[in-house]
């Protein structure tokens, strides 16, 4: 809530007008309290949260009986409940309290216009407007506009201008009756009129101006006009840079832009505009609708929906959002019925408030769902436990999971597979599964998830994809087999699949935040960063007061280099959610980011980390201390950290500081890890402890650079603070420590290409390309730049960019292996198999005894119609190496069938596809064989379920011409 600005996007038609009028009507008697209340509860309600909001209200109304926000809170909560009765009325109890409530009367009216009462929609305007005849008589047009009564629409709004002339809400309404009506003209004078007359800053009477622009094709002309008007603005803004005023309506310049620029198919250059202004303001209503359009441009139906539905939510019955999210919802199949039709009157605009158990399992949200058990078991219900139960298996919290168990029946089928499934007697659980009968839709769906999960756990991933594949197919909208497939390929180092998965939950259930989070995160980690940023946008537009949408938006942004956008992100976070310690620390890694170290080492200074932070914090702490190169400093945060607890962050840079101080010998306690702990922590630590004279498993080029570093006493903390950097994503701080150590070295291979790296992640300092090609003119016989610079373009997409460097590459260093892997990987991505063939022969002539390469060869070979007899050697030999890995399985399954072993081949691409279950080539290989052995229908089913999955995940399917020839597709 908030009062009305001139001039702002806020001020409107419907429910939006009525805010500017409602804060005076909290009571006075323990007012503080119950505002306070009642904020938190608006808040939880925003986040989807009915329930908690429902707590905060009830606390709100104790303190005040008098608070008709509060109570129009509660007919909220009842109307995201679907309890109409209820709803109706706490509106009214709400309209008693303040009889000129007009959220109440606009919200009420539309409830009665969804039930099909629209004399009690008119009676409630009429009633408003004896009290507020301004109000009333938009909200009677309103009514009369929704229920398919246009003209009377436009004669009620033209009396009202008549009577209220210096009212802009009459004007555009008006402007928005005539619009519908099929008069743009007529809507173009009003929109005109009133800036003109009344407000020449008035963006809802600007946006009115671009839609009938629209209509009659004009907007190139307009397009002209506002941009003139934004160079105007900008002088203003420039003498005045403290005006809020003028920089509030330089913003709406701008969003009266981008939306002409979007609306006139200039998507990308309109979303440019809108970006930073959604960044600021994740509330507002245009910039959401700008990036919303942008993405159903893009055909992106399931990413744009979150931005249509705040913009819905912001600008409520504004038809050209309401077409854009009926666009989005359908996914492009259909759009909004057309304005005044009685069936479309009141559009749905929230996703579903997850308020129930049982719609936080439909909706996969399992975390929410474990971690409100104890209100959810007060409540009770048929079925809950053992949907409990399953919840905490699922998200690994196998204690809690039997300690639920232990409330079930000693007859309960649950009960008795939780024991097997801990006796890991696999046997018996599918006895168990098979024993387990049941009629009820909600028990059978459980059933089936249990018997997924027990054949990802037993290593059956093919086995497990039919029962997920089946549970959606009979429960469509049921999202946790989607969640345990993600979580499944995560496990198994599939992040496509993963992230495919999570893509489907997402586009199913928009409001499900776990799924957003996990999504993001897999895209971080798989170098999706364009896709993660959007994921974390459209997250922050519908939650921006969700800590994790906050940190993730960050995040996206400090990735980006747009540092500026990061701070205001986490500005605003805090100032919601004041002294929050995760929002602290990512304040103060981006002010390190950005240079601003004094203030980031007086945000850390107060920062009192739980447990789970202290790590993060402690790394924070020392990075900013190696800035000063208070070597002591940096050991004393380092040391906060527990041995077992130490992060690759803090290792390394207390291994520099150790350094730093003559240390020597201790420096290599850091950097030996544990036992048990992750070794895959330990590849960047080789190098260093070669360095410092103790056994690592490197390679030539590594141990020429272990030597150099150890040359020199200043050489290796500059190295091991170089890496702590760039484990931090501070790449602009990275390139500088590592570049002049690169030089010095004589750009020694693996630094090269680490520096390489660096810089192409680096956009602080604009074109990374730019620095690449500089770079590569430094050392003009290394072919590691131009692989660098392939590696960029190919992030960007640039198929001919990335072609031109490898060629680059090759002519320096044609016999270079790393060169040579990088050169196959792009053919195969371009299916240039033959070609592919020849890279990897000479790769293997190079490299004898690479067991990837044998492999690789071995697939190409098979691919190319090549000599099978060769490819069967090469693939028993990689299979002697790499033992179970599911590729080279594949490969050594295809090469068995090839020289006719169809049994020995049938057994390797079953393991291979139970390790990665729906690999659409791996499918497509089995349905061959299976066709090849006379099961034609079966093997074509195989081959079908290669493009489902493929399709159904998003996943780059580089054979899909064969598979569609075979499947019988067009």
């Amino acid at each position: 809530m908030g009062t009305t600005r001139k001039g702002s996007e806020w001020r409107r038609i419907g429910v939006a007008l009525a805010l500017a009028i409602v804060l005076a009507a909290t009571s006075q008697c323990g007012g503080r309290r119950s505002e306070q209340f009642r904020q938190q509860g608006d808040t939880y309600l925003r986040l989807e949260k009915p329930a908690d909001a429902m707590i905060e209200y009830d606390r709100a109304l104790s303190a005040d009986p008098r608070n008709a926000l509060a109570k129009l809170g509660v007919a909220r909560v009842y109307a995201a409940q679907q309890r109409p009765d209820d709803a109706v009325t706490a509106y009214r109890e709400a309209i008693k309290l303040d009889p000129v409530l007009v959220p109440a009367f606009v919200e009420l009216a539309a409830l009665s216009v969804k039930q099909g009462n629209t004399s009690e929609a008119e009676a409630l305007a009429r009633e408003l407007q004896g009290r507020d005849p301004e109000k009333g008589g938009l909200l009677l047009a309103h009514v009369e506009q929704v229920t398919g009564r246009g003209e009377a629409a436009i004669a009620t709004l033209t009396a009202l201008r008549e009577q209220f002339p210096r009212s802009l809400e009459a004007r555009v309404a008006l402007g928005g009756a005539y619009l519908q009506a099929g008069q743009a003209a007529k809507a173009e004078e009003e929109a005109r009129a009133a800036l003109n007359d009344l407000d020449p800053q008035a963006l809802p009477a600007r946006m009115m101006l671009i839609e009938a622009f629209r209509v009659q094709g004009k907007l190139s002309d307009l397009i002209a006009e506002i941009e003139e008007m934004i160079k105007r603005q900008e002088e203003v803004v420039a003498a005045a840079p403290g005006d809020a005023a003028a920089r509030e309506a330089l913003d709406n310049h701008k969003l009266a832009l981008a939306r002409a620029l979007v609306e006139s198919g200039r998507g990308e250059e309109g979303q440019h505009i809108a970006k930073p202004i959604l960044a600021a303001r994740p509330d507002s209503g245009w910039a959401n609708y700008v990036q919303g359009v942008y993405l159903l441009q893009k055909a992106s139906y399931a990413e744009a929906l979150p931005y249509l539905l705040t913009a819905a939510r912001a600008i409520p019955q504004n038809s050209a959002i309401m077409e854009a999210l009926a666009t989005a919802q359908s996914g492009g199949r259909q759009t909004a019925a057309k304005p005044g039709a009685s069936e479309n009157a009141v559009p749905e605009v929230s996703s579903s408030a997850a308020t129930s158990w049982r719609e936080l399992w439909q909706m996969g949200s399992l975390g929410r769902l474990v971690n409100g058990r104890e209100k959810f078991l007060a409540e009770g219900g048929a079925n809950l436990r053992e949907t409990l139960v399953l919840s905490a298996l699922f998200t690994g919290e196998k204690a809690l999971a039997q300690q639920l168990v232990e409330g079930l029946p000693a007859d309960s089928p649950l009960r008795g597979y939780m024991a097997l499934l801990e006796e890991r007697d696999f046997a018996k659980v599918r006895d168990a599964l098979e024993a387990w009968k049941e009629t009820d839709a909600e028990r059978r769906l459980m059933r089936e998830i249990a018997r997924g999960f027990r054949l990802a756990l037993h290593g059956a991933g093919m086995q497990a994809l039919g029962a997920y594949s089946q549970c959606l197919h009979d429960f469509p909208q049921n999202a946790v087999p989607l969640y345990n497939l993600a979580t499944y390929y995560i496990a198994a180092g599939m992040p496509e699949f993963a992230a495919g998965s999570l893509r489907r939950l997402v586009a199913t259930h928009p409001a499900n935040t776990e799924a957003r989070r996990l999504l993001f995160s897999v895209l971080v980690r798989d170098n999706k960063l364009d896709e993660a940023r959007e994921l974390a946008e459209s997250t922050y537009s519908l939650y921006p007061e969700d800590r994790d949408a906050m940190l993730n938006l960050a995040q996206a942004y400090l990735d980006s280099a747009q540092t500026d956008l990061a701070l205001q992100v986490l500005r605003r976070g805090l100032e919601a959610l004041p002294g929050d310690p995760a929002l602290l620390l990512a304040k103060a890694s981006a002010l390190v980011q950005s240079g601003a170290y004094d203030e980031a080492h007086e945000i850390l200074a107060g920062i009192k980390p739980p447990p789970e932070l202290a790590g993060p914090v402690a790394a924070v702490g020392a990075t900013l201390a190696a800035t000063k190169n208070d070597w002591a400093e940096v050991t004393s945060w380092c040391e906060r950290v527990s041995e077992p607890d130490r992060r690759t962050v803090n290792r390394l840079l207390l291994a520099a500081a150790l350094l730093h101080q003559g240390n020597i010998q201790e420096a290599a306690v850091p950097l030996t890890l544990p036992e048990g702990a992750a070794q895959s922590q330990g590849v960047l630590f080789r190098i260093p402890l070669k360095a410092l004279g103790k056994d690592a498993p490197c390679n030539d080029e590594e141990a020429a650079l272990a030597q150099k570093l150890a040359a020199k006493p200043e050489r290796l903390p500059q190295y091991l603070l170089g890496l702590a950097y760039r484990e931090q994503r501070l790449f602009a701080l990275a390139a500088a420590t590592l570049e002049p150590l690169t030089a010095e070295v004589d750009g020694a291979s693996p630094l090269l290409l680490l520096t390489a790296d660096i810089i192409g992640k680096d956009q602080t300092e604009g074109d990374a390309a730019k620095r690449l090609g500089a770079l590569a003119d430094r050392y003009p016989k290394d072919p590691v730049p131009y692989l660098a610079l392939a590696d960029l373009y190919k992030t960007q997409g640039d198929a001919d960019k990335e072609a031109d460097a490898m060629k680059r590459a090759l002519e320096l260093a044609p016999d270079n292996a790393m060169t040579l892997l990088r050169k196959a990987d792009f053919c195969e991505r371009r299916n240039d198999m033959k070609e592919a063939e020849s890279v990897y022969t000479r790769l293997l002539a190079l490299r004898p005894d690479d067991a990837s390469a044998k492999n690789n060869l071995a697939y190409t070979l098979l691919r190319t119609n090549g000599d099978a007899k060769r490819a069967l050697e090469l693939a028993q030999a990689a299979a002697q190496q790499f033992g179970m890995n599911p590729r080279v399985l594949h490969t050594l399954g295809l090469a068995q069938i090839r020289n006719g072993n169809l049994e020995e081949g049938r057994k390797n691409l079953i393991v291979a596809l139970e390790q990665r279950p729906g690999d659409p080539s791996m499918l497509l290989d089995f349905g061959k064989l299976l066709m090849t052995e006379g099961r034609s229908e079966e093997g074509k089913s195989y081959v079908h379920l290669a493009l489902v999955y493929a399709d159904q995940l998003g996943i780059n399917f580089d054979r899909r011409d064969e598979a569609e020839a075979i499947a019988g597709k067009p």
